[in-house]
């Protein structure tokens, strides 16, 4: 037998005051617990309408919904309705048309929680007749009421157009809350109307979003694993609930945390997992597990007798005799399964006389669309008959009905499981339109942001075209400038350089005719023979002067200089770091100018000069009596 007789036996009854509190929260984490067994409270807000008095605008209108939304959250109504009496006396004086909009929505809501439908109604369509443009959170929040009200009314598929309305318009403004909130709903509502496939798809998206905000709803992880157990997809419920560790906790009794565990448990059974299953359900104290899930629990524990010690079954049973007779229909369609499998004929007797089966009526079975309890039913009765028990039709009828009843149970997973699939591949084409739709806004949007990026990228360009042309232009004079002036000093240049050797020629003349004079003077003052040691001395001076001309050159121009340096240094590149002097040294030695005249011609002294040659004579590694002659 499926799990699916006896999985969420409170899934309903949960889910209606479920979806109005977490369409007020927008994401809060609520527990069920909180939700059915607080009482009425009256919380102490004097020190909240305090704090109203120094809020205004859209500052006060986020405090006020938050507020409220806790108040509803913890059903506390009275306290609910008198900050709402206090924020009217605020909207006498200041007509604010979004706070007052926010009162009514609060007080609608108030209304729903209260189960008063019909005043919630008129108070709805007075709002749309008053409020004809809303804005997106008043919109959505709007649509969400109407959404609940047709729910509590049982209205499954006018409650779905509107969850589908703020889905809509949630995934156009990427607001993760609010479709969070309607695949929840929408897949509360298919699980409503068995459509447990399309419900396990609106949960599963669901959870994306939960696990991306981190709003860590346990409501929806229990609604998940209901849908894979009764699918029969227990691995993937294990895989699912085991994450739960906090929650699954043996010593977490809250209402939340035993449904889990609950589930936990059919999990492991359907896995056959039962050393792990009995570790939970001893965890679970019959006194502490909630009245709305008792049937699941003493089916849980039933179950794992069966599979583990079958002799309990029976004591087990008729001590909740009481439970049994409550909810006879109930708890047999949860455990025909294991009556009927019971091996020890006395136990199935035992079994079928507590559960009271031939006083079960078999339409009504039926009527319920059972067909899996339709066919334990019927082969119960088959066995009575073998065990010799009187049975009100023959055994070829039970036997029928017991085959019509299996066809129909496959027939039914198999029309769910198409349904399923259908529903599935219309939410994904939905989504894909709607994406598509939104797509081609953002493409639409882009094109038009491209366009203006293009114009503005032209024109800074053709601004950037300008400029760089005025700069090129502007360089262009420059460089025109800077030629005419170069040509201008070059011109310049050449001129001092045409004075420059008309100078020098002026001087080597006169030079020349010195040193002429000197050697003359020199000869003529050697013919007075005068014994005069000073004497002596300037007749040397003057034939030593007279010496110079045979090796006079006149001083190389610049401009050979710089082309000699050239040559130099292509054939001996160590003497770049030579100064313009050193330099001189070796051009004027390589030409065979003696050391002396070297110095009088550069107008340096004789022993700079011999400085000069000897570093020039380590950087070429030439011999200390090398004359530096021939080098070039």
């Amino acid at each position: 037998m499926s799990f699916y007789q006896y999985v969420c036996p409170s899934f309903n009854r949960i889910l209606g005051l479920y979806l109005l509190i977490f369409m007020i929260s927008c994401g809060d984490s609520i527990s069920p617990q909180d939700l059915k067994y607080q009482k009425n409270k009256t919380v102490h807000i004097d020190s909240v309408c305090q704090t109203l008095d120094i809020l205004e605008g859209e500052e006060r209108r986020e405090f006020l919904r938050s507020f409220h939304s806790r108040l509803i959250q913890k059903v506390s109504l009275d306290s609910s309705e008198k900050l709402l009496r206090y924020e009217e006396k605020y909207l006498e004086i200041h007509a604010d048309k979004h706070l007052l909009l926010d009162n009514q929505l609060q007080k609608i809501q108030i209304l729903l929680v209260k189960n008063l439908l019909d005043s919630a109604s008129k108070g709805l369509k007075t709002i749309k007749s008053q409020f004809p443009e809303l804005d997106y959170h008043e919109k959505q929040q709007f649509h969400g009421l109407w959404a609940t009200l047709h729910y509590y009314n049982l209205q499954y598929v006018k409650s779905k157009k509107y969850y589908q309305l703020i889905l809509d318009e949630s995934v156009n403004e990427k607001d993760s809350i609010y479709q969070f909130f309607a695949l929840t709903n929408l897949g509360a509502l298919a699980f409503a109307e068995k459509q447990y496939f399309e419900a396990l798809s609106y949960f599963k998206r669901a959870y994306v979003i939960d696990l991306q905000i981190g709003m860590d709803n346990k409501l929806l992880v229990g609604n998940i694993a209901a849908c894979y157990l009764i699918n029969g997809n227990y691995e993937d419920a294990f895989l699912l609930l085991n994450k739960q560790n906090e929650i699954l906790n043996l010593e977490n009794n809250t209402y939340e945390g035993i449904l889990l565990k609950l589930n936990y448990v059919l999990a492991l059974q359907g896995l056959g997992e039962w050393q792990k299953s009995q570790v939970y359900i001893d965890c679970l104290k019959e006194n502490e597990v909630p009245s709305d899930l008792k049937n699941q629990w003493f089916t849980v524990v039933l179950h794992q007798y069966a599979h583990t010690n079958p002799t309990l079954m029976e004591p087990f049973s008729r001590s909740h005799i009481r439970l049994i007779n409550n909810n006879a229909y109930n708890l047999f369609s949860r455990n025909a399964d294991v009556i009927y499998r019971a091996k020890i004929d006395t136990l199935f007797l035992e079994l079928a006389k507590i559960f009271n089966v031939n006083a079960l009526s078999i339409d009504t079975i039926s009527s319920e669309k059972a067909y899996m309890s339709v066919y334990y039913w019927n082969k119960i009765q088959l066995r009575l008959s073998d065990l010799g028990m009187p049975t009100s039709e023959s055994r070829e009828v039970y036997f029928k009905n017991a085959l019509e009843g299996m066809k129909a149970y496959s027939e039914q997973i198999s029309k769910r499981q198409i349904n399923g699939m259908s529903a599935e591949i219309q939410l994904l084409q939905s989504d894909f339109q709607l994406a598509n739709s939104v797509n081609l806004n953002q493409i639409q949007a882009l094109k038009v942001k491209n366009r203006t990026t293009l114009l503005g990228f032209l024109l800074i360009t053709l601004v950037f075209i300008v400029v760089l042309g005025f700069l090129y232009r502007k360089e262009t004079n420059l460089k025109i400038k800077i030629s005419e002036v170069e040509i201008d000093n070059i011109s310049k240049e050449s001129q001092l350089l045409k004075q420059e050797v008309a100078y020098n020629k002026q001087m080597n003349v006169m030079s020349a005719a010195i040193l002429d004079k000197s050697r003359d003077m020199a000869q003529a003052l050697k013919s007075y023979q005068l014994d005069n040691e000073g004497f002596t001395k300037v007749i040397r001076e003057l034939e030593q002067v007279g010496l110079l001309k045979a090796s006079f050159k006149s001083s190389p121009e610049k401009r050979i200089l710089d082309k000699e340096r050239v040559s130099v240094l292509e054939k001996y590149p160590v003497l770049i770091e030579l100064q313009d002097t050193e330099m001189r040294v070796f051009i004027l030695g390589n030409q065979g100018i003696k050391p002396k005249d070297i110095a009088l011609t550069l107008g340096i002294s004789y022993a700079y000069v011999r400085n000069i040659r000897s570093k020039l004579k380590k950087m070429l590694d030439l011999a200390s009596n090398h004359s530096l002659e021939g080098l070039l």
